[in-house]
């Protein structure tokens, strides 16, 4: 509960810089704010629609709502949300709407509508980006592709969104094996390297973690069993992400993995 009235505080400190110094003088307890974040946590939207009538006029009344609509986004009507939007214009949790309605849009596939709403903002996530590609490579074809490339050098997790992109990038040869280990190295270089899983065409061989402290033990023997094996493959997993390499790539990625110890 305390985390939960720090937050509080929080919220109402930036919910006043956001809306002014004349935003509605407090009409309700935090114990009610405080209950509406706990419903929006738990996903109880029937609890916060109890809850949300005791906020009107609170000014934190614009964050209930954007929990309303947050907890109903793939149901809510677009009206709702230009009306949110309309109503809270230039703030943060009014951009945050934005950001996530297009993310439900896209995920739905309705693109027609994410079209419609999506402007490219400064700064914009890397998910967000990657849908606005693929609206961009549905309509302009496979000139829109080069926009992701620059996505792909990260040594984090790239989003779902992300992955029709880089396959369609490797297919055509805009992402090279080079590209592969260098985006190998970024994640070993933070840490994000978690599983090697070896596969000869579609039967997964070995799987096992990839620490350094395996590298000396299991690595060699794993080395010897694959050169045993014509067309075994490596998988390298960035997080949830599985890349592909030949057997003359796993030994460039060995070599890496070696350098870094």
């Amino acid at each position: 509960m305390n985390t939960l009235s720090s937050l509080c505080r929080t919220i109402l400190l930036g919910a006043v810089a956001a809306f002014g110094p004349n935003a509605p003088v407090l009409a309700q307890s935090d114990a009610d704010f405080l209950a509406a974040k706990m419903a929006y946590d738990k996903g109880d939207r029937a609890k916060l629609a109890v809850i949300a009538p005791k906020l009107t006029g609170h000014v934190l009344a614009p964050y209930v709502s954007y929990w309303q609509l947050k907890l109903g986004l793939d149901d809510a009507a677009p009206v709702a949300i230009s009306a949110y939007l309309d109503r809270y214009p230039n703030t943060p949790i009014a951009d945050r709407l934005r950001v996530d309605w297009l993310k439900s849009l896209a995920r739905r596939n309705i693109w027609n509508r994410f079209a419609l709403d999506y402007a490219q903002p400064p700064g914009e996530d890397v998910e967000l980006a990657c849908y606005g590609i693929l609206l961009r490579w549905q309509r302009e074809g496979d000139p829109a592709l080069a926009a992701a490339v620059p996505l792909w050098f990260t040594g984090q997790t790239t989003p779902d969104a992300c992955d029709p992109l880089f396959a369609a990038l490797i297919k055509r040869g805009d992402i090279t094996m080079a590209d592969r280990r260098a985006r190998f190295r970024l994640a070993n270089e933070a840490g994000n390297v978690r599983r090697v899983r070896i596969r000869q065409k579609d039967h997964v061989i070995a799987e096992f973690p990839l620490t350094f402290g395996v590298v000396g033990a299991l690595l060699a023997p794993m080395l010897a069993a694959v050169g045993a094996v014509a067309g075994t493959t490596l998988q390298q997993r960035i997080d949830s992400r599985w890349l592909s390499f030949s057997f003359a790539g796993l030994l460039v990625v060995v070599g890496v993995l070696l350098l870094a110890i």
